[in-house]
């Protein structure tokens, strides 16, 4: 374990171990990490990263920025605190993770594939243009806190596909066990007098939304601009006593369920 100040690498960067109490960290080139890495500044990450081993890539409030791909058939947890996490570019298509978890305000503008969980503490907005795929062979995606799109949303088509089945499709059946958990609002913070401000209303709203799993729990309020399909069984809920309406609203009208809902 190395204890040191402002770490600069221009070039290759290879962790056997970890890094403690660092001030910050700054790789130019491409990252190999088996161990952990705990700074008080910021982490970017320029060059392409895999993991060789279960991670922890944790800020005191600190930005992590990842410019390149992300591979590894490892765990990765990324903390950082009040700060943001950004994701340049695939997670997990080469190789995916075997599990992620974060913690921080987390942007990404593409997709993220592992076998095992994934689980966003914080907030997430989904960037970019087109649609972003979340995908879990084996396991949950749970979304802990809201989920949106990033600036401009509508005009850039920004749409979200989760699942935890292999493939897309229509059929509640032959996909793994694992569940997806929607515990805080989706999109636009509507109420019930409010949908939205007219022509100036461009972002925070997914385009579409789909959603594919032999389980998919709402327990919040979900807006987008477009389609809203669900394929698999949907469990109606809340995470609030006493909060017992949800609403899913599409503004140019379309949502389909195909599964039951309780």
């Amino acid at each position: 374990t190395y204890q040191l100040g402002s770490i600069t690498i221009t070039g290759a960067f290879d962790l056997d171990g970890s890094i403690a109490a660092a001030s910050s960290l700054s790789v130019s080139g491409v990252s190999t990490i088996a161990g952990d890495i705990t700074t008080t500044g910021a982490q970017t990450y320029t060059g392409a990263v895999t993991l060789a081993g279960d991670a922890t890539l944790s800020t005191t409030n600190s930005n992590i920025k990842f410019e390149s791909t992300l591979d590894g058939a490892q765990a990765l947890t990324l903390d950082s605190g009040s700060a943001n996490i950004s994701l340049g570019a695939d997670v997990g298509a080469s190789t995916a993770l075997s599990a992620l978890t974060t913690t921080g305000l987390l942007q990404t503008s593409d997709d993220i594939y592992t076998t095992g969980n994934q689980t966003y503490n914080s907030a997430v907005t989904i960037a970019g243009a087109g649609t972003k795929t979340l995908l879990s062979t084996a396991g949950d995606i749970v979304f802990e806190s809201t989920l949106q799109g990033g600036t401009n949303s509508k005009s850039n088509q920004t749409s979200l596909e989760v699942r935890t089945c292999a493939t897309t499709g229509t059929a509640t059946s032959g996909c793994a066990t694992g569940a997806i958990t929607f515990k805080d609002r989706v999109g636009y913070a509507f109420s019930d007098s409010t949908v939205y401000s007219g022509s100036t209303f461009t972002d925070q709203n997914l385009y579409s939304l789909y959603a594919r799993a032999n389980t998919i729990n709402i327990l919040a309020d979900i807006m987008t601009f477009e389609t809203q399909t669900y394929s698999g069984d949907v469990l109606v809920g809340s995470v609030t006593t006493g909060d017992t309406t949800r609403t899913l609203l599409s503004v140019d009208p379309s949502i389909t369920i195909h599964g039951t809902i309780n």
